[in-house]
């Protein structure tokens, strides 16, 4: 996003308050994550929040290695990448799913702002670790291993204030990070709340990519699934959940 000097040092004066003050002007246990994810981009990364620059991207070559090591991962995930963006394309929003580095190995844009999102990093191999871009949706949700909703002016870098994300990590059946899932869009209103139902949808298809790694992995399997209170119990081999 384009922004004008002005703009630019009063972001960049915010970060260094709040890094100094150890929080952000907020009682919610969010603005604390928040904080300390900022306290990391500055102190840890030594990312500069107020860089212009577009997010880094790998190679062509780099991005076919991360998409063969995630071969199974990215195949068993698409039904849940395709019904996450079916939902939010209405709404313009761009659906993309990273490996556990927090490279874009898949990603979904609407036509008609793809060369919008393009021109603002959201591409295949675009790089989303903390450590390159500071306090973003899929970077901090891979460092706290939780769903995160960062919101405008909650991102680090100036460059990201625009935009709105809500990001859930998908772990694999022995607990493993394996990627995130997240949904970003560009026009969102100021208040964080009007995020809600995005960020909610967003978790559920990510359990839902979760659940079906496990049946996966336990394909040759037989499992004891356990149905809602007064059905009966049931035993069975599950092929998917």
């Amino acid at each position: 996003m384009i922004r004008g000097h002005g703009e630019i040092a009063r972001h960049v004066a915010r970060v260094v308050d709040v890094v100094e003050r150890g929080s952000i002007a907020s009682r919610q246990p969010v603005h604390d994550r928040l904080a300390r994810s900022w306290e990391r981009s500055l102190s840890n990364y030594r990312v500069d929040p107020g860089q212009a620059s577009l997010p880094q991207v790998v190679t062509a070559r780099e991005l076919r290695e991360h998409r063969e090591r995630l071969d199974t991962f990215m195949r068993i995930a698409r039904e849940g990448v395709d019904r996450l963006y079916d939902s939010l394309r209405p709404a313009k929003y761009c659906v993309l799913l990273t490996d556990a580095a927090g490279v874009t190995v898949d990603l979904r844009t609407v036509p008609e702002l793809e060369r919008e999102f393009r021109a603002e990093g959201f591409r295949d191999g675009t790089r989303w670790s903390e450590m390159e871009e500071g306090t973003c949706g899929v970077g901090t949700a891979i460092v706290d291993r939780a769903p995160i909703l960062v919101h405008r002016e909650e991102h680090f870098r100036n460059h990201n204030n625009g935009i709105t994300c809500s990001a859930a990590p998908v772990f694999g059946p022995e607990d493993e990070l394996v990627g995130v899932l997240n949904a970003s869009a560009f026009a969102a209103p100021e208040n964080r709340n009007s995020q809600a139902v995005v960020y909610r949808l967003v978790q559920q298809n990510a359990l839902a990519i979760e659940n079906a790694l496990f049946v996966e992995a336990c394909k040759s399997a037989w499992i004891l699934s356990i149905s809602a209170p007064g059905d009966c119990w049931s035993l069975g081999e599950v092929h998917f959940l």
